[in-house]
């Protein structure tokens, strides 16, 4: 570590190997950050805002990386978006507080995002463009792809939330993964159509991948009296959102039953604690008010289940006191059967029909969106519990490399 290094030509020589050891341990350690939309300007880091959405920032404009511009340009080549150039800056910030060496990598970057060699390391105000990263420097994330899978897997597998029973019942409708290349589990999802579903509409998702989503008409295609084997891709063929998949559509969906949400609220949950909520609005970024309060814009939500586009005011939500005793009760749930605190990321909503709070799905705490709440709080939790469960970008490779030689 160039940090590191700094440090120790300043100590005594004559010291021995075990004090060398500790001016390492006092130095505390490196962290590793997602960071997608930085800029190098002139030499130094700066993560750039337009300057017509800067006031949001508060004091955080005061920070040497934050960079106030309507420079066209500029904007583009760090691929400026309001909400998650925004949520870049709290992430740095909160990391910065809590050790002064951070390396910064994109996850869409192919050589950085799957196994990073090297990336941007900020340490103490200066730039490091070609620094190899610490292999013991720590994930503290989110991190993308690149360590999604692992982050998930140290945490039970938030993806497969729709396969664990114990928390199938807090979602409160029909909810099941089906393998397209199985015919048992298709003719399952068939008759579960005959049985449970006839004459609803089923949403669809890929279960592990944030891709594409959305709902299906499933009278136009089950319907019929007899069982077909091609249902599945004639189903999706009915919403065009699906298009995207083109023909690689994924070998596991999700399937689930549509119903009416609304209010839906995204609780961070570090070592079994709710360390930060907010409404599920892209409107509510992250703002010094998520900094000094990260439960700020917990009751501010959106009425009607988010659409692409949509511009919904956004109002108080008279039902989050219930969310947050819904998702203690899933925390509870989860420490009983999995024997292990929880960390992870709850989606719930309001269901008008059942007049009670329902779980919309879990995230891993690795990819989640921030909306309007605190990277603070989230990184100081994960900090204090050994960012996750210790993990190291050593290991990451290790996996990778179990991964490559599995292949």
């Amino acid at each position: 570590m160039l940090f590191a290094k700094v440090i120790i030509t300043a100590a005594d020589k004559n010291n021995d190997y075990e004090n060398w050891r500790d001016v390492l341990y006092d130095i505390g350690m490196s962290l590793i950050i997602s960071c997608d939309r930085y800029y190098i300007l002139n030499g130094q880091l700066t993560i750039p805002v337009a300057e017509e959405d800067s006031p949001i920032l508060g004091q955080l404009t005061n920070q040497p990386w934050v960079f106030v511009t309507d420079n066209s340009s500029i904007l583009a080549q760090s691929r400026y978006d309001r909400e998650e150039s925004i949520e870049d800056i709290h992430r740095v910030c909160a990391a910065y507080v809590l050790e002064e060496d951070i390396f910064l990598t994109s996850p869409f970057d192919i050589t950085n995002g799957i196994n990073p060699q090297h990336c941007t390391r900020y340490c103490g105000n200066t730039i490091d463009n070609d620094s190899t990263i610490d292999p013991q420097s720590k994930i503290i994330g989110p991190l993308g792809k690149f360590v999604e899978s692992m982050v998930d897997n140290k945490y039970h597998n938030a993806n497969k939330y729709a396969e664990k029973t114990y928390i199938i019942p807090y979602l409160q409708r029909y909810s099941k993964i089906i393998d397209t290349e199985s015919e048992e589990s298709l003719k399952k999802l068939w008759g579960d159509y005959e049985d449970l579903l006839k004459g609803k509409n089923l949403f669809v998702k890929n279960p592990f991948r944030k891709d594409v989503s959305g709902c299906l008409d499933s009278t136009q295609v089950m319907g019929a009296d007899k069982y077909n084997p091609f249902y599945i891709f004639e189903l999706l063929e009915t919403n065009p959102v699906f298009d995207y998949w083109l023909y690689q559509i994924p070998r596991f969906l999700l399937v689930q039953e549509e119903i009416r949400m609304s209010y839906e609220t995204r609780f961070f949950v570090v070592d079994s604690n709710i360390v930060s909520a907010s409404g599920r609005v892209i409107d509510c970024v992250p703002t010094q008010l998520s900094i000094d309060d990260p439960f700020h814009y917990a009751k501010k939500s959106v009425q009607h289940q988010s659409k692409s586009g949509d511009n919904q005011e956004v109002v108080d939500n008279t039902y989050y006191d219930s969310m947050f005793d819904y998702v203690e009760k899933i925390i509870t749930t989860v420490e009983h059967h999995e024997k292990d605190t929880v960390t992870c990321v709850f989606d719930i909503a309001w269901s008008p029909d059942n007049q009670s709070p329902i779980l919309v799905e879990v995230n891993g705490i690795s990819n989640a969106g921030l909306y309007g709440c605190s990277a603070q709080a989230i990184y100081q939790k994960l900090y204090d519990n050994d960012c996750y469960q210790g993990l190291t970008l050593s290991d990451c490779r290790e996996e990778m490399s179990n991964l490559v030689n599995n292949i």
